[in-house]
């Protein structure tokens, strides 16, 4: 489906997915349910916003994530491949810091 930001009007026939690029309990907060009790705050979001799908990445050495969202219900989709460019390749400067 489409990827919209979520103040964007829709039309009929729209699909909508909530897409998550960093879900994460800071380490202090791991083990003790506040990753479950986001993701259910997430899916209730989807649920009331009409979303057909919740998407999020997870690096691939990330194991222990992998293994709460699969115990979670969500599923990997090795159907796509995230490209990526550094600045140098697409600037002829380098950022100022």
């Amino acid at each position: 489906g489409k990827k919209l930001p979520l103040n964007t009007p829709l039309k009929k026939g729209d699909v909508l997915n909530l897409y998550i690029e960093d879900f994460y309990a800071r380490k202090e907060f791991r083990g003790k349910g506040t990753g479950t009790f986001m993701l259910d705050k997430v899916k209730e979001f989807a649920a009331e916003n009409d979303c057909e799908q919740i998407e999020l990445k997870c690096a691939l050495w990330n194991t222990p994530s992998a293994g709460f969202y699969e115990a979670k219900g969500l599923t990997a989709d090795n159907s796509w491949v995230t490209y990526t460019m550094d600045r140098i390749h697409f600037c002829n400067t380098e950022r100022s810091v």
